[in-house]
């Protein structure tokens, strides 16, 4: 490969990366990426020093915030399970080598080098696939497909597994047909090296077979048999690396996961488990769901978030299929394999799938591959060539527009089929809007700039390492304990707001929803994806503003259950039961209903005894507190599963609301 082309294959995976690295400090972090930090750096610090504890001398000079003594090497070695380390150990390796010892970047940024720089070789290897095969005009626009594709150019900057696992798939398959030309043993082993190293990331890759074993019985047609009858006439050192390849990728894949050395058998079946439990079940989409259970949630949301320009190429790839079914290496129906397997091995009946497409990320390179090859299909086309390539990228002009637009927000992005991500909102689509966790970063700039000095701040439902104390102000002092509910304690609130929310703590969500103002919005489009809250009375809703004590007008009890009866209809606050004695042990299960004719009765999600608020039980010494989101009712229901509960045995009861007349309903 001469000069010349080895630069025109570089110029878009170069422009990537440095656009890429340019915005690194842009983008938050995922829900997953802290932990795979934190082990990460503890399996990085076995490996370098031996040791299974983190020393004194560890912290001493530029320590990563990831970097935990209660979540060292041994606690990992005895805990640990989800997805393979490889990738959390290559992002800390980073993180030592450009944040702890060169300090040339942030800690959090040196971590998401390493996504940026996995996601830069995957544009790579693209655009010389493309090249190998069809030139350098399908090869320059398989590599803009890819790099600008916005779910890909938003998640390789903080999508610690998906982009990765995706670069050492596609590696592995490119690999792999560089070894079938001349059976060269050099390239089968950089293909069971990639095997290993997505092995190492996610498990996805084991799906492999599915796209190879497909392609070689297309590509050899009839002589699929003899290739297997006259295996042995393979070199020799081809044929003896292909049978140790299961043997190379095992020894990697534990060798790197120092919790599998504990117990081989059980530690690596409990792995299994949990790809079972997460990856079967037929979670959610149950209006995707068609014949005998086959989901079309996971094409609808592909062919939704592709931009219309790479549905366009990619479709033109079609055209030729006739012509290309000549060709010796039918490096078409390889793509076009690898296309399909990805997004049906979870439309299968019983497959599960959540927050959007990024799960199966590696269907992306066959996309950006077919696009180049409908590029070259319309290039051939036309007679006036040098016009075509003109046509082409101005076609490619209203996306980059878009994707300005959308900065640093390209995830949730939706095509013109669905309406852009309002059209998404509208139509319910699930997971419309979620950032995976960017937008955070959003919301806390604002706080930063906004809040008061010395301001409190919690989240609504995630736990506190989805915010990095690195990037609070340093008078802000962030801890979810500071979260008061309808006591309104002045602190702020941050939170998500998208498609398919997990709500975690109904009582939270319906509060913050119901009685407070947001004080700031991160919007896409006008859509709203994250919100700010001031938990006070001056940013409550005027109605909420004055809460009362409400006048009772009869308490029944009715078998195990208690009944209060209000004189009048109000947007309840909270209830108050003093029951005498020091503990209700006989109060194990409560529920709360509320209702506003004594007929038709509405269950409050959250039960009895819990914790309606971080450090907030709802069941103390000697008391009962249940807290309500301004809801609506008459009536209050306490079932306390007991005959003889210790609630009955002292009805000091208090009521406090905002009256019914004041609340717009």
């Amino acid at each position: 490969m001469n000069f010349k082309k080895i630069f025109t294959i570089s110029i878009i995976p170069s422009i990537f990366f440095i656009l890429s690295l340019l915005t690194i400090s842009h983008y938050g972090i995922s829900w997953d990426e802290p932990m795979h930090f934190s082990r990460g750096q503890a399996y990085l610090h076995y490996f370098l020093s031996g040791d299974l504890h983190y020393s004194k001398e560890d912290f001493s000079s530029r320590p990563s915030y990831y970097q935990v003594t209660s979540y060292d090497a041994e606690f990992f070695m005895k805990n640990d399970s989800g997805h393979p380390p490889l990738n959390g150990i290559l992002a800390a390796t980073s993180n030592y080598i450009f944040y702890q010892k060169l300090g040339t970047l942030g800690d959090i940024d040196s971590y998401h080098l390493f996504n940026i720089v996995s996601s830069t070789f995957l544009v790579l290897v693209v655009s010389i696939f493309a090249a190998q095969t069809y030139g350098l005009f399908a090869a320059f626009i398989s590599g803009i497909v890819i790099a600008s594709y916005p779910l890909f150019f938003a998640e390789s900057h903080f999508n610690i597994k998906d982009p990765a696992e995706t670069a050492f798939f596609a590696a592995c398959i490119w690999a792999f047909w560089n070894a079938l030309k001349k059976y060269s043993w050099r390239w089968l082993l950089a293909s069971i090296l990639f095997f290993a190293g997505a092995l190492g990331t996610k498990f996805n890759i084991l799906f492999l077979p599915f796209i190879i074993i497909p392609y070689l019985i297309l590509r050899f047609g009839k002589n699929s048999f003899n290739l297997f009858r006259n295996f042995r006439k393979l070199p020799k050192i081809f044929l003896i690396l292909l049978f140790l390849a299961p043997i190379i990728i095992i020894a990697i894949f534990f060798l790197t996961w120092p919790y599998l050395w504990q117990n081989p058998l059980n530690n690596t079946l409990n792995i299994f488990r949990y790809y079972k439990d997460i990856g079967t079940g037929g979670l959610g989409q149950p209006k995707f769901i068609i014949w005998k259970g086959f989901n079309l949630f996971p094409i609808t949301w592909v062919m939704l978030t592709t931009p219309p320009i790479t549905i366009f190429l990619s479709a033109l790839s079609i055209l030729g299929v006739y012509q290309r079914w000549r060709e010796k290496e039918k490096i078409f129906l390889l793509w076009a394999v690898w296309l399909i397997v990805p997004i049906l091995r979870v439309s299968m009946p019983g497959s599960s799938i959540y927050g959007g497409a990024r799960q199966i990320m590696e269907f992306l390179p066959a996309l950006a591959l077919l696009s180049g090859l409908g590029a070259l299909t319309l290039f051939k086309f036309f007679q006036s060539r040098r016009w075509i390539i003109v046509v082409i990228f101005l076609l490619f002009t209203p996306h980059f527009v878009t994707l300005i637009k959308l900065h640093p927000n390209e995830n949730v992005y939706f095509n013109f089929l669905i309406g852009g991500l309002p059209g998404a909102q509208k139509a319910r689509i699930p997971y419309f809007g979620n950032s995976l966790g960017n937008a955070y970063l959003q919301a806390v700039k604002w706080i930063n700039t906004n809040a008061e000095k010395n301001s409190r701040l919690a989240l609504v439902q995630a736990t506190m390492v989805n915010i990095p104390k690195s990037y609070l102000r340093p008078d802000i002092r962030f801890a979810n304990s500071f979260w008061s509910g309808i006591n309104r304690g002045g602190e702020y609130l941050v939170e998500l707001t998208h498609g398919g929310s997990e709500v975690a703590y109904p009582f939270a969500w319906d509060f913050v929803n119901t009685v407070l103002i947001p004080v700031y919005e991160v919007q896409v489009e006008g859509v709203t994806i994250a919100k700010v809250w001031k938990n006070d009375l001056v940013h409550s809703r005027p109605e909420y503003q004055n809460e009362e004590n409400i006048s009772i007008r009869k308490i029944i009890k009715d078998n195990d259950a208690l009944i209060v009866e209000l004189l009048e209809e109000v947007a309840l606050a909270r209830i108050k039961i003093n029951f005498g004695s020091d503990y209700c042990t006989n109060f194990a299960n409560g529920t709360i209903y509320t209702s506003l004719d004594g007929v038709i009765w509405d269950e409050e999600t959250e039960k009895l005894p819990e914790k309606q608020v971080v450090a907030y039980p709802s069941l103390e010494k000697g008391k009962l507190h249940f807290i309500f989101p301004a809801r609506l009712a008459k009536f209050i229901k306490i079932k306390t599963g007991s005959l003889d509960s210790c609630l009955f045995q002292n009805l000091d009861i208090n009521v406090g609301g905002f009256r019914y007349d004041e609340v717009a309903v």
